[in-house]
């Protein structure tokens, strides 16, 4: 009988007689592995919806507001969700203070008109009427 070579003695055979093939079993040597990955963060126009409207009611603030919404945007695109989340909550901050800022300001305004408006417009008018008396 005739020695087999090193690579055959590694595996077990069998050989059959009649039909004249040889069988090989081989045993697994891989593990399969599966790698689940996380599901990606999904992106919500929220901030940027928001910063757009802050814009009509402070447009220094809201444009600010608006530029780190679209860069959050960017980052998120990017596979940058820590960058993108950061990003995100400084937008938001920024829209909500616009909008505080522009509302204030309004209410400001209102409070103006109403409450100083007509003490005016009397002083006015009756400064008018005055010089009028004193024409005829």
């Amino acid at each position: 009988m005739t020695a087999k070579p090193p690579h055959y003695q590694e595996y077990p055979q069998v050989y059959d007689k009649d039909m004249g093939a040889t069988t090989v079993t081989i045993p697994q040597t891989q593990t399969i592995t599966y790698v689940a990955e996380a599901a990606p963060e999904r992106w919500s126009w929220c901030n940027l919806v928001t910063s757009v409207i802050s814009f009509f009611c402070c447009s220094c603030l809201g444009m600010a507001a608006t530029v780190m919404a679209i860069l959050s945007y960017v980052d998120h695109k990017a596979k940058d969700y820590g960058r993108s989340k950061q990003k995100k909550k400084n937008a938001w901050r920024l829209a909500i203070a616009a909008i505080v800022l522009g509302i204030t300001v309004i209410v400001l305004y209102v409070y103006i008109v109403i409450n100083y408006m007509p003490q005016y417009q009397s002083s006015q008018t009756s400064g008018l009427s005055s010089l009028n008396n004193n024409r005829n």
